[in-house]
């Protein structure tokens, strides 16, 4: 008698996702490629702001049913982010799966080592975006570069962590706002 996937553990559907994962799908890759591009035009992990429950990630693993609804929803941990993540998941829809049911495994939040790069590339990103019709080509990568630097200047490792948290401290956010006044320098040193 086969067991009540409702009644599984989460390490039992791990091993689940594991198999299916495994056979190698390419018809279920595509689905879940273009489910996801979904998920992000409509920023559903950010609903409820469930990152800022805790720094510490977790693994979610949602199974996705014949219909393409998240009809259960299992975390490696039980915290109030699970519980955050689980409400945001369960009952999203998409379009149904070629092959379902699909458990699919999701880190929601990063470790703290990749953290640092992440808040990095989110800075050079939002200057790119910022200065791309003031600002061309690698002198753009160079500007952005040397204001990324100024920020580094300024803030801690720790502190940089914290800009992260939509809590940060006020402290913080005015070095940050003094790193991004030092910006203007970088204009002169790289003579743009």
């Amino acid at each position: 008698m086969a067991k009540n996937i409702f009644a599984m553990s989460y390490v039992e559907i791990d091993k689940l996702h594991e198999l299916q994962n495994s056979e190698s799908n390419p018809t279920n890759s595509e689905y879940l490629t273009r489910r996801q591009e979904f998920e992000n035009s409509i920023m559903l992990d950010e609903k409820d702001n469930c990152y800022s429950i805790d720094n510490k990630p977790i693994y979610l693993i949602i199974r996705i049913n014949k219909t393409g609804v998240v009809d259960n929803v299992l975390s490696n941990e039980e915290n109030d982010k699970a519980k955050c993540f689980r409400k945001v998941y369960l009952g999203s829809s998409f379009d149904a799966p070629p092959n379902g049911p699909i458990y699919v495994k999701k880190k929601m939040g990063l470790d703290e080592a990749d953290r640092i790069p992440f808040i990095q590339s989110t800075i050079l990103s939002e200057c790119k975006n910022g200065f791309r019709e003031h600002i061309q080509g690698k002198k753009l990568d160079s500007f952005c570069n040397c204001m990324l630097g100024k920020v580094e200047e300024e803030l801690t490792k720790e502190e940089l962590l914290q800009t992260s948290n939509p809590s940060v401290e006020p402290e913080i956010l005015k070095k940050m706002e003094y790193a991004l006044q030092r910006v203007p320098g970088c204009r002169n040193e790289l003579k743009l």
